[in-house]
């Protein structure tokens, strides 16, 4: 699919073009299932419709014994330990001053926004949902973080979005498996509403479409 393509794709009423968006071609096994197993709080021998309390005559109660072993959670702790457990080093090969640069300020950047503990966050979110998208947003604030002569106008962010925070993750990719779109929904409150939010991202452009309730 070329640009221009594209753009045809994602004209239409925005209810035709979210449902578009919304179809993935990689099919990923559903958070409401997946957290039945990582929540031990889920797990069957906690489910009293399946596992009741005994009741004997005269009014005394037998109840049963409910023990879980959390293995899950467990084996995506010992997983993102042995991903990121010794931080990510960043090597960076400069050729010149300038390059040197900028090499010292994305490190600013990495540093300013807790790298480490954000891929903590979504090396636990990829192997306990299987999804994980981390968007990365400037702002418009000018400070001296980044250790450059002048102060900068933008100041770089990022956020880690997952089933596990009732986020729901849409890549659109082409034929060849690139990806042509990204799009995230989540549910924001406004005010005293409950808004469905779905923003869509292509090389280019941001479209962001709200449901709030009424279409």
């Amino acid at each position: 699919m070329t640009a221009e393509q594209l753009k045809v794709f994602l004209t239409g009423s925005p209810g035709e073009v979210v449902e578009r968006l919304k179809e993935k071609s990689i099919k990923l096994p559903s958070w409401e299932n997946l957290k039945k197993e990582y929540d031990p709080n889920k797990h069957p021998v906690m489910d009293k419709t399946i596992y009741p309390d005994i009741s004997h005559k005269g009014g005394s109660m037998e109840y049963v014994t409910r023990i879980t072993e959390d293995l899950q959670r467990l084996a995506v702790k010992k997983t993102t330990q042995l991903c990121v457990g010794i931080p990510v080093e960043r090597i960076y090969k400069t050729t010149d001053d300038k390059q040197k640069e900028v090499a010292a300020v994305i490190e600013k950047i990495m540093q300013n926004n807790r790298i480490d503990s954000v891929n903590i966050e979504r090396c636990n979110m990829l192997f306990a949902s299987c999804e994980v998208f981390t968007l990365w947003y400037a702002v418009e604030q000018e400070h001296n973080l980044y250790g450059m002569p002048k102060p900068s106008p933008l100041k770089i962010k990022c956020k880690n979005y997952s089933p596990i925070n009732g986020d729901s993750l849409y890549p659109f990719m082409d034929e060849y498996g690139d990806m042509l779109a990204m799009s995230f929904g989540s549910k924001r409150k406004d005010g005293d509403k409950d808004n469905e939010y779905l923003d869509a991202f292509t090389s280019d452009t941001h479209v962001q479409y709200v449901n709030s309730g009424d279409g």
